[in-house]
């Protein structure tokens, strides 16, 4: 799973990755709740590269 792929694995995983997790999915409910958070509408130009 590509998204504990920071937190390692096996028997050499974080064992803080719980909390880790439960932190910042608060953080982002805070987050969400302070701030007024909108969607932009799309770009009208596409960026070339």
């Amino acid at each position: 799973d590509r998204m504990n792929y920071m937190f390692g694995g096996g028997m050499r995983k974080c064992p803080g990755r719980n909390l880790a997790m439960v932190e910042l999915k608060a953080t982002l409910v805070m987050l969400y709740r302070k701030y007024d958070i909108e969607l932009m509408s799309p770009l009208k130009e596409t960026i070339k590269t």
